[in-house]
Order: C-alpha cells, then structure tokens, then sequence
C-alpha cells in the first residue's frame, strides 16, 4: 500500500530482475520503509529504480548471541541439518556451535544464502518463496 497527499493506491507489484515494474510507481509514491538497522538496501534500491521516493527508518537492531567461551560441537547437538532464517542467524550459530560434521544447510532466502557462503559453509538449498512453505519444499527435494 503506497500513499501520496492526493490519492492511495493498492497494487500487486510484478518482479523482474530484482526491480519492480516502474509503470506501476508512476506517480512517485513516498515510501517509509521500516527496517532493521542491519537489513541490506535491495527493496530500497528496487523501489527507487521504479520511481519511488525512499526513507529509510532503522526501527530496530538485530544482534546475534555474543561468541560462546566454548562452542558446542555440531555433532553433540543431534542433527544434521540446519534451518537459517536470517543473516543474523548464521553469524549467531558460528558464534555458539562449531561445525565438526557435514551438515545440509537450509536457506530461507539469497541474503541469508549470501551469509551462509560468507561464513564458509555450503547452502543445500535456499527456500524459493521466504516463509515455512518454502523451507519445508527446499527440505524435501533434498532429502
């Protein structure tokens, strides 16, 4: 839902290549976008592209679990297979759980996908759709 002082307008908006279609932002809808302070800038520079004027509002700080003093043992923990749902989570897991297995990594999206490869481990699959259904899809095709 974007607003401007004259009208509202409701829209689906279509993707392609990472930037929404500018003709559904003809008008130049001003967007708040309320984010966490450590989100990264895609929405905003796919907004922008598509005519949108973007403010960004840090609303609130993710901040992962500080390094434990001594790191569980992945294979103590009894599974092989890791659920990540954020970037913030990868930096949180490595910071309490050292991985002496192989384990299959499950990404629920490409910026946590991104975190995962940064952080030296191989993503088994990333969630085509970021919520349970996509998970739950990318899990079963690698089982």
């Amino acid at each position: 839902f974007f607003s401007s002082r004259r009208r509202h307008t409701r829209f689906k908006c279509d993707w392609s290549s990472d930037v929404c279609s500018s003709d559904l932002l003809a008008h130049r809808p001003r967007v708040l976008l309320a984010l966490a302070e450590n989100a990264g800038d895609t929405l905003e520079r796919a907004l922008t592209v598509a005519g949108a004027r973007c403010t960004r509002f840090d609303v609130y700080r993710t901040i992962p679990a500080p390094k434990a003093a001594e790191r569980r043992a992945m294979s103590t923990l009894g599974a092989d297979n890791v659920i990540f749902a954020s970037p913030t989570a990868v930096h949180g897991f490595l910071q309490q759980v050292a991985v002496d297995v192989p384990i299959k990594v499950f990404s629920i999206g490409p910026s946590t996908s991104a975190a995962v490869r940064a952080a030296g481990l191989r993503v088994t699959a990333e969630a085509r759709e970021p919520n349970l259904d996509g998970i739950l899809e990318c899990m079963q095709w690698q089982t």
